[in-house]
């Protein structure tokens, strides 16, 4: 005699089932394998937050976001020795592959990553035994040798135009507030936590937050188009609490960040 199940049964089955297959799913988009909250009825389980991966019925199901905590970063305005403590990253550009060093082995690396080179320099090997091959090593050499250093002088050169480039972009002059005067300072000299001042047309040396402006209400008009090509100009405005600094260089000597 055979047994009817009663639909509330096949649910709750369904249900314990679907919950063991979420934490599985948890763990593998997660990381870490979370505890499955307790339900108390058909419309107290949730997951938060995140993306819906299933829905059940009544029943709503999430699989919650791994967060990335982000550690606190501590800035002080012109006060460099403070900064530096947190070795922040410098303001040089580095665009170049390679240096006179590490030429060689990193582009030799690089162009036996490619199957062709591979593949003739491994019947070169076998050439070099006169076991197992009749051929003369000479006629595998030459056209390997010869693809090999095309590509490397093309790399040399295209190298050469990016230590170029870099040098001239990390050598441009900004004005700096330091020990309480303006200075001429490269770009690549620039640290975290230096006051710029910024003249009309000329280019911004790193990430900036506005303190002041010439214009009323601190506003000031950038042009992106070397970061996402647009020519229209974008309107942005200094901090309500530091736009009363103006350009007082005693004022902004003084300034730490702090207010």
């Amino acid at each position: 005699m055979v047994s009817q199940i009663k639909p509330d049964k096949i649910y709750s089955m369904l249900v314990q089932w679907w919950m063991s297959s979420l934490n599985m799913i948890c763990c593998t988009l997660g990381g870490k394998q979370k505890e499955t909250p307790k339900a108390h009825g058909p419309t107290a389980l949730f997951w938060l937050t995140g993306g819906a991966l299933r829905k059940l019925t009544r029943v709503r199901m999430f699989c919650r976001e791994k967060k990335i905590v982000e550690e606190e970063r501590r800035v002080k305005a012109n006060d460099r020795d403070y900064n530096e403590k947190f070795q922040y990253a410098d303001n040089r550009i580095k665009t170049s592959k390679y240096n006179i060093l590490t030429f060689l082995p990193i582009n030799l690396f690089e162009q036996f990553q490619r199957v062709a080179n591979a593949y003739f320099l491994f019947l070169l090997i076998l050439q070099l035994i006169p076991e197992i091959s009749s051929l003369s090593w000479f006629t595998t050499i030459v056209p390997l040798a010869l693809v090999l250093t095309i590509t490397a002088v093309k790399d040399a050169t295209d190298d050469c135009f990016r230590h170029k480039t870099d040098n001239q972009v990390n050598n441009r002059q900004s004005e700096v507030l330091i020990d309480g005067k303006l200075q001429n300072e490269k770009w690549m000299n620039v640290r975290a936590g230096d006051i710029i001042k910024l003249q009309n047309n000329q280019f911004v040396a790193a990430d900036l937050l506005l303190l002041s402006g010439s214009e009323p209400h601190g506003l000031s008009y950038i042009e992106t188009a070397e970061l996402d090509g647009e020519t229209n100009l974008k309107v942005r405005q200094a901090l309500p609490v530091t736009s009363e600094l103006g350009a007082d260089i005693r004022r902004l000597a003084e300034f730490d960040g702090k207010w």
